[in-house]
Order: C-alpha cells, then sequence, then structure tokens
C-alpha cells in the first residue's frame, strides 16, 4: 500500500493530514484492492461500476498515457495532429492497438466513419497540459479511464498529473456499491443549460447527455435552476460590484450552490482561493494603519485558504501543484499575521 502523500513536505503534513480527516477518510493510503469493475452500461457502451463502497476523496484509478499528441488546437484536430495519431496508433502493439479501436461506443461509428482512427482520439482523450500562450493543449489516451462515463452530476473527478505521469480520478461523494462511477467531460460548462451543454458534448464526445440534470422531471427543473442562478451570480463575481462584505456573500452563496448541485470542484477552489487572497489583501491594508481587526482577517484568510485545501485534496490528491500552492496560501496568512 502506497501513501498519498508521498512528495508532502514534513513540516506542511499536518495541514494534509487534517484535510483528510474531514473527508472522513480514515487513512491516508490507497488500497491495493481494486475499487470497480467493467461491465456494460447499456446505450452508452461500456462503464465503471464501484466494487464496494467508495468514500469520498479516495483515489480510485491512476493510469499513464498509452500515447500522448501536442499542440492540439481549439476545435477540429489539424491535419498535423491525424498524422501523429495514426503514426503513434501504428507503432502500438497489437494487444494495445486493439483496445484502441474498441473505445469507440456503438453510437458514434456511424458519424466516426470518416477519419476513424482521428475521431476514436478526439472523442476518448483528456487533456494533459494546456499551452495558453499557444492556445493550444496536449492530450493523451487512457484505455481505462476513458471507459468512466460522463454526467453533468458527477460523483468523481478526473485530472492528468505531471508530477507523477499520471491521470487520476478520485471520488469527490459517496459511491455505493454497483453505482456507476461518473465524471463530468465539460466542467467548464457548470453553469450553462442543458441545452448548451448537450450541444458542446455533442461536438466534443459525439453522444446525448442522459443524466438525471438532463432528463426532463423534477431534478432537472430544479438543476436547471441553480445552474441559472449560478450563472447570475459568477456574471456578478466577475464585475466589481458591491462593497467587500457583498462581494464575499455572494462567493459564500455561489460555493453553497456548487455543493447543492453537486458540482464541488474546481469552481468552488478558485472562489476559496479568491476568498483568501481578499482576505490577505485586507490584512495589508490593515498593517499600513487602517482600522479593523487583522488577527480575524489572518483567521479568515486561513480558514479560505483550508477550504481550497479541502477540496483539492477531495478531487485531485494532496501530492499536486494546486496543494502546494493552498500550503502557501495558508503559510501566507500566518505570516502576515504575525508581521503585517
Amino acid at each position: 500500500m502506497a501513501l498519498l502523500t508521498s512528495g508532502i513536505n514534513p513540516g506542511q503534513l499536518s495541514e494534509v493530514s487534517a484535510a483528510y480527516a474531514a473527508l472522513h477518510n480514515s487513512s491516508l493510503q490507497q488500497s491495493d484492492f481494486p475499487y470497480f469493475h467493467v461491465r456494460n452500461a447499456g446505450n452508452k457502451g461500456l462503464g465503471c461500476f464501484a466494487a464496494r463502497q467508495i468514500l469520498p476523496g479516495t483515489l480510485v484509478h491512476q493510469e499513464a498515457p498509452l500515447f500522448i499528441v501536442y499542440e492540439i488546437g481549439d476545435g477540429e484536430l489539424s491535419r498535423a495532429n491525424r498524422e501523429e495519431i495514426s503514426v503513434k496508433v501504428d507503432r502500438l502493439s497489437d494487444e494495445d492497438r486493439a483496445a484502441y479501436m474498441q473505445l469507440v461506443i456503438p453510437g458514434q461509428i456511424r458519424i466516426l466513419r470518416n477519419n476513424f482512427v482521428s475521431q476514436v482520439f478526439n472523442a476518448n482523450s483528456f487533456e494533459t497540459l494546456e499551452n495558453p500562450d499557444r492556445g493550444t493543449t496536449d492530450q493523451g489516451i487512457f484505455l481505462m479511464a476513458a471507459r468512466f462515463n460522463h454526467s453533468c452530476v458527477p460523483n468523481a473527478y478526473f485530472q492528468y498529473n505531471p508530477r507523477i505521469g499520471k491521470l487520476t480520478i478520485f471520488a469527490i461523494s459517496r459511491i455505493d456499491r454497483d453505482d456507476e462511477i461518473l465524471v463530468n467531460y465539460k466542467y467548464e460548462d457548470i453553469y450553462k443549460s442543458r441545452d448548451e451543454r448537450r450541444q458542446n458534448l455533442q461536438r466534443g464526445y459525439h453522444f446525448t447527455c442522459e443524466c438525471p440534470a438532463c432528463q426532463d422531471g423534477p431534478y432537472h427543473d430544479e438543476s436547471e435552476r441553480l445552474r441559472s442562478l449560478m450563472a447570475v451570480l459568477d456574471t456578478q463575481d466577475q464585475q466589481p460590484l458591491g462593497n467587500s462584505t457583498e462581494r464575499r456573500q455572494r462567493k459564500d452563496r455561489l460555493i453553497a450552490l456548487l455543493g447543492t448541485a453537486g458540482c464541488p470542484y474546481p469552481q468552488t477552489a478558485h472562489l476559496y482561493k479568491q476568498q483568501a487572497e481578499d482576505y490577505l489583501q485586507e490584512m495589508n491594508l490593515l498593517g499600513a494603519g487602517y482600522s479593523g481587526n487583522i488577527t480575524e482577517c489572518r483567521q479568515k484568510a486561513q480558514a479560505a485558504a483550508r477550504d481550497k485545501l479541502k477540496v483539492e485534496i477531495l478531487a485531485i490528491g494532496p501530492n499536486t501543484e494546486e496543494v502546494d500552492k493552498s500550503l502557501d496560501l495558508i503559510a501566507e496568512a500566518g505570516y502576515h499575521g504575525r508581521f503585517g
């Protein structure tokens, strides 16, 4: 059994351990026993189903890429991308090539007849690196991870971790035995309506989502109401409206709504980061002679940073750059509290 805390600074291990305790995890270790098995998931093809109850914050799966394709632009694969995919698929072993070709689900076959090999990649790849300066991403194929199906109300979260060279999938809510383990392919669409989410999924992955938030009924109606409200709050949050108290209240409400909607990450981590930085800025003003309680600001800054740490450990694990930044933020708040 390998400790999930490898790579963590021993001096900061207490913060990480406290975050784990808040998730009600009894151990910082990953079990050697598999958490899921693959079986038929109806019209979705194959899917991954829990072999036992899985608690939030559990590392369900980690996997190195079969291969990576570099510098993929926004939109259609370029000719160079398609050629790179073909070359890399040709170089696979017979077994891996057969497994790759089986990633397409039956409902996609008619849509994907042209450029079949490239489109299998397009529908099943995961981002491994974002190149914002060039507007491109690197994307990889992960044979087992590709079997995890989508839901707009996921119970797990995926992210590539460059430190370990693997894609990780963590449970973000309790998953009971025989429940399907589901991730959100388009978590950036959390505030969008069902029609917008379906359109984007159809464009990128060639399927129509039928998760509870997309099927007609009371759950869908409430989901649409929450997402519409969150979209308004998010728009307001991007603008300097109101005083600091009103802005913090908007963030608190948005965080609560994200939890209610079943989407605790990554938007909540970003909001907690903003809250911590907001209190740090206020501490700097207090240190410069403005009236106020610097101790209270320090405590609130650390609390927000610790909340950020908790949701990151929940969704992506402790040995990540994001967790390091949260630990630095906690330390910075403590430093300002003593010397600010």
